[in-house]
């Protein structure tokens, strides 16, 4: 067996990957609840797969581009949270240069929370992004507003009937 490992992705496939995912990132990363089907999501990675292959001299298979996204997210979380150290060390020195263009728009895609693990904003702030507090989803037992919450923490559970969620059309 004669496998050969493909060539290394150019710059231009980068770039086009990045601004194929920015423009589709609300139905790839997407949750399921918000009328997004697993089919959309495939048909959103051709499309960034057909954009892709347009470009580059390789051609790239959805499966490819998933783990290039993935290595790109890791070590842009890495440059990323040593940026924010130096910037934030005391004494002399020079620190890091600043973040370059696919960091910050990897950055803006990937949402701060996910190199620092909170949200700068504060909770309801967050809340309003789409993520939801631990309050929100489990009331607890001192909670004065929730009603009948009696020595348990129960979650509470939105259920909408298949056919009443909106779906969403993906196109290239």
């Amino acid at each position: 067996m004669d496998q050969r490992r493909k060539a290394n992705f150019l710059e231009d496939e980068l770039t086009v990957m990045v601004e194929e995912i920015e423009d589709r990132q609300h139905v790839l990363f997407g949750g399921l609840n918000s009328g997004l089907t697993n089919k959309a999501k495939q048909v959103a990675w051709e499309c960034v797969a057909a954009a892709v292959n347009e470009v580059g001299q390789q051609d790239r298979t959805v499966a490819d581009l998933k783990k290039k996204w993935s290595d790109l997210k890791l070590q842009g979380k890495k440059r990323i949270v040593i940026h924010n150290r130096s910037i934030k060390a005391t004494g002399g020195g020079p620190g890091t240069p600043e973040l370059s263009q696919m960091d910050q728009r990897i950055t803006a895609i990937i949402g701060e929370s996910a190199y620092t693990g909170t949200c700068s904003d504060g909770d309801s702030e967050c809340f309003k992004k789409g993520m939801k507090s631990v309050r929100a989803r489990f009331p607890s037992v001192t909670d004065p507003q929730v009603p009948g919450v009696r020595g348990k923490v129960r979650p509470q559970v939105l259920r909408v009937h298949p056919r009443l969620r909106p779906r969403l059309q993906v196109a290239c």
